[in-house]
């Protein structure tokens, strides 16, 4: 739909228009799930741009003369995307844009991670405890990830394909402790066969925790606790804590 509003608005259209337009696009609005990414399934990488082609199909449609029902959007994800669908809070705050509110691009973020975003909060904790204790993967026993509920979807320590991995908490964490990276490299055939990896994945474990939220700014998303083969036992929390707002903060500061 925000392919289409913007397709629409760049061609000058109408409210009418524009609004006949989000009708079509939420008419085309693709019903995918997780379990693609989970099992690495490619097709996966095809969502975005689908959704944007579907939005720039929208327009052309009503250009042809097609249409769809008085509220798209009420229909499709009151009834299919979603158990409820309010449109006053779908709209809220665009009147303000400019004057105290931000586009919601703007309240985005950059993921220093090259996975899902939900194996991020477990890997600062990772990042944390490495850089206060010098850790090797060698000294490790075993690693507790304790994260949102999420998690629990994102707990096989044996992912198959390189799109599998990046949504696999275990072998994310594995390998930030084997390579000491996070970066595309960590994800690579090469690494995912890696029999270092591959072992220690199989001795993290993934608990969840309800509290845990990455909405929430004043609790962690994720506590880790990694015990050592000398007894000790090392823990660290980390707070969900958007880069785009790091950085917009130390901007405004400065």
């Amino acid at each position: 739909m925000g392919t289409a509003v913007a397709v629409a608005r760049l061609g000058d259209a109408t409210a009418t228009t524009i609004r006949e337009v989000i009708n079509l696009a939420a008419s085309m609005s693709p019903a995918n799930t997780w379990t693609p990414a989970l099992e690495g399934a490619t097709i996966r990488n095809l969502y975005p741009g689908r959704s944007a082609w579907s939005g720039l199909l929208a327009a052309e449609l009503h250009a042809c003369g097609f249409t769809s029902l008085p509220d798209a959007p009420s229909d499709v994800y009151g009834t299919i995307l979603a158990d409820t669908y309010d449109p006053e809070l779908a709209i809220a705050g665009l009147d303000t844009v400019g004057h105290g509110e931000r586009f919601r691009i703007e309240q985005n973020y950059f993921k220093l991670h090259a996975c899902c975003r939900y194996n991020h909060f477990a890997l600062d904790a990772i990042a944390t405890l490495r850089r206060g204790h010098h850790l090797a993967a060698t000294d490790v026993a075993s690693v507790d990830v304790t994260t949102i509920p999420f998690g629990a979807r994102m707990a096989d320590p044996a992912p198959a394909t390189m799109l599998a991995a990046k949504f696999s908490i275990p072998y994310a964490v594995a390998a930030s402790l084997v390579l000491g990276r996070s970066d595309t490299t960590a994800f690579e055939p090469t690494a995912l066969a890696d029999p270092r990896i591959r072992d220690l994945a199989r001795r993290v474990t993934v608990r969840t925790d309800a509290s845990m939220s990455p909405r929430s700014l004043d609790q962690p998303t994720a506590r880790v606790r990694i015990a050592l083969r000398d007894g000790r036992m090392l823990e660290a929390a980390r707070r969900w804590w958007p880069c785009a707002r790091r950085i917009r903060s130390r901007t405004s500061a400065s």
